[in-house]
């Protein structure tokens, strides 16, 4: 019994003194501080009413400098700890191989957690990077290498991924509205499912991509290629809100697998009324 006792009475003071827990430390000032007001009040009420008054006063003042203080030093070690991620990843930005994309990956992670902002991640190195079901909102991964990513799920509206390479990258289910992918390589990217909801597919190399079920609603597809290269057919089946108004500027030819809804005799027709 004595010796569970001392081991615990060990932790806390490890907590306290070694791993600088300044909820703990208040707590335990405060409850040393109620002890002895109740002992004082309870053998001297006659003679100290005063002081005891007085100290509950101070008890008090313990608990909410304890608290603000927490409050403050809790939110400078959330603005270091950002801080800190964040050149971690513009130091790590560029590096190569397996090792340099699980770091950044891990980071990105972390942050997420913290739900805190991402820095600037343009021309990041995240060739296979694991970022499935990732919160990448907002960010900007202008010229970013994203070939072969597995971003499932992952939360990417309004993001910047102009010149961008997602080449052979998993955007299953991805949430890309509004997101930037002009110029962007999505050759044999597989978008099934994806919410392309007003995203910029301005002059974006679409050769070979799978936008089965992808929702396109006033996604802009000027310049976009969409035609038949080394057998890489552009699938668009069951797209839906894509209208020939968004493909007219887009390249397309008779191999590109279109939705049923949108018949190429309509798209004639529709040419010869505008001539």
């Amino acid at each position: 019994m004595r010796i569970a006792l001392a081991r615990n009475i060990r932790k806390i003071r490890r907590r306290v003194l070694t791993e600088n827990s300044p909820i703990l430390l208040f707590s335990l000032a405060a409850l040393c501080l109620l002890v002895a007001l109740l002992f004082l009040r309870n053998s001297l009420v006659d003679k100290v009413d005063d002081i005891v008054v007085e100290l509950c006063g101070f008890f008090f003042d313990i608990i909410l400098f304890g608290v603000i203080l927490t409050i403050y030093g809790r939110w400078l070690e959330r603005k270091r700890k950002i801080r800190n991620y964040h050149d971690q990843l513009d130091d790590f930005r560029t590096w190569k191989g397996e090792e340099g994309v699980l770091r950044k990956v891990g980071i990105i992670r972390r942050l997420n957690e913290m739900k805190a902002p991402l820095p600037s991640l343009w021309s990041a190195n995240l060739q296979g990077a694991n970022l499935m079901g990732a919160n990448l909102q907002g960010a900007n991964l202008g010229w970013a290498e994203l070939q072969r990513a597995h971003l499932r799920k992952a939360n990417l509206q309004g993001v910047n991924l102009a010149f961008a390479n997602l080449q052979n990258a998993n955007l299953w289910f991805a949430n890309l509205q509004g997101a930037n992918l002009s110029y962007a390589n999505l050759q044999d990217a597989n978008l099934w499912f994806a919410n392309l909801q007003g995203a910029r597919l301005f002059h974006t190399n679409l050769e070979g991509v799978n936008l089965c079920s992808a929702n396109l609603q006033g996604a802009c597809l000027t310049g976009a290629n969409l035609q038949d290269t080394d057998m890489r057919y552009a699938d668009l089946t069951g797209a839906e809100d894509l209208t020939w108004k968004q493909l007219k500027g887009a390249k397309i030819d008779d191999k590109t697998k279109l939705p049923d809804y949108l018949k190429r005799e309509d798209r004639e027709k529709e040419e010869e009324e505008s001539e």
